[in-house]
């Protein structure tokens, strides 16, 4: 073999050497890029994943925090997560996610405005003070015990007070007018169940949520006849403003409402009265027929000056829950019939919201998201 053929043999060898280095460097860099990218997407996906964990939780709890402590998990992925959820606000939660997959690390900060919803804790609620309670007739019972929706106590289920004011000079003068033998006010602690609480919202706060959700608005002070809007199988939210320069919408005949009742006003009943769903009063509330109520009742006085609600028909079945909201001016609660029931139920406040077709949407405030280096 010549001198040439000896110096382009070992040439082509130290080049393809060389070839082959490059080569197995190039794909040792690319699998090692490949690598990181592979870590940072599982460091995000745990860091995401965290944030799915905590919505859930919040679908079923609104009030859940970890008080702005973190909560560290352990992924079968490989991943570590620590995680925390810091109440800002009564309906505004701020939620922070770190994560870490191999050598990556992912943060994730958020803001979230909660969906607006009505947990109450008691049979009726006040949430303004200066009550002036009235309580006569033959049989009045008002029932914190949970009840289902064929009117049946659950066994096991929540005891929330029969009645909850925002100070104690009510809930002494709420007592006080209290002496019937032949009525009943059942629920937490003793009986007669009277509490005091400090976070009954104002009603306020919900209506103006539901009044987003209105389907129809009627213009009339007096509906005349039989009234009926919706259906079981097409509730209806509907909206009844007065006219003329009137407070009032008044009722003569028989009403039955399937989904939500809306009134912009005083509201006056001498016939027979059904709502399966929500009963919205922006004013004053009088019933003086039969009613029937599976749901939940807002009264909220929007004029300054005292706020009456009066239920004096023979017959009254009330299942769910009320608030009622004055005006800072009084209010004054005449509860008179010779057989009337309120019995809590959260099945029929849940069935009430739903047939109102109330979405809980999560609002986004703010999302930040970075790769730590």
């Amino acid at each position: 073999m010549g001198k040439l053929s000896i110096i382009l043999i070992t040439g082509f060898a130290i080049m393809t050497g060389i070839i082959i280095k490059n080569n197995v460097e190039k794909t040792h860099a690319s699998m090692l890029n490949m690598l990181a990218y592979y870590e940072d997407v599982l460091a995000r996906t745990t860091a995401n994943s965290a944030i799915e964990e905590i919505f859930l939780k919040l679908s079923h709890d609104h009030g859940y925090h970890t008080d702005g402590n973190w909560v560290i998990r352990q992924r079968q992925t490989g991943g570590i997560d620590s995680s925390r959820v810091t109440k800002i606000a009564k309906d505004m939660v701020d939620i922070e996610s770190h994560s870490r997959y191999g050598d990556s690390r992912h943060i994730i900060r958020s803001r979230y405005r909660l969906p607006l919803t009505y947990n109450p804790k008691s049979a009726v609620s006040f949430s303004d003070n200066e009550i002036d309670f009235g309580f006569s007739g033959n049989s009045i019972k008002v029932d914190g015990r949970e009840y289902n929706l064929n009117k049946q106590l659950i066994s096991g289920g929540d005891v929330v007070p029969a009645i909850s004011v925002t100070t104690q000079q009510d809930a002494d003068r709420a007592v006080s007018k209290m002496t019937d033998n032949n009525h009943h006010f059942i629920g937490q602690g003793v009986s007669p169940s009277v509490h005091v609480r400090d976070d009954i919202p104002d009603a306020k706060e919900l209506i103006d949520e539901l009044e987003k959700y209105i389907d129809i608005t009627i213009n009339s002070s007096s509906p005349s006849g039989s009234q009926i809007y919706g259906t079981s199988a097409n509730p209806q939210n509907t909206k009844i403003k007065p006219t003329g320069g009137n407070k009032e919408v008044s009722f003569s005949g028989t009403v039955k409402v399937d989904g939500m009742l809306f009134i912009d006003g005083n509201l006056s009943t001498s016939g027979g009265f059904t709502v399966n769903g929500i009963l919205v009063v922006k004013g004053s509330a009088k019933f003086s027929g039969p009613v029937t109520i599976n749901g939940l009742v807002l009264v909220w006085q929007q004029w300054s000056e005292e706020l009456e609600v009066s239920i004096s028909a023979n017959n009254v079945d009330i299942l769910g829950a009320l608030l009622i909201s004055g005006a800072g001016q009084g209010t004054e609660f005449d509860f008179s019939t010779n057989k009337g029931d309120i019995k809590y139920s959260k099945q029929a406040i849940e069935q009430a919201i739903d047939m109102v077709d109330v979405r809980p949407v999560f609002v986004q405030l703010k999302w930040f998201e970075q790769k730590v280096f």
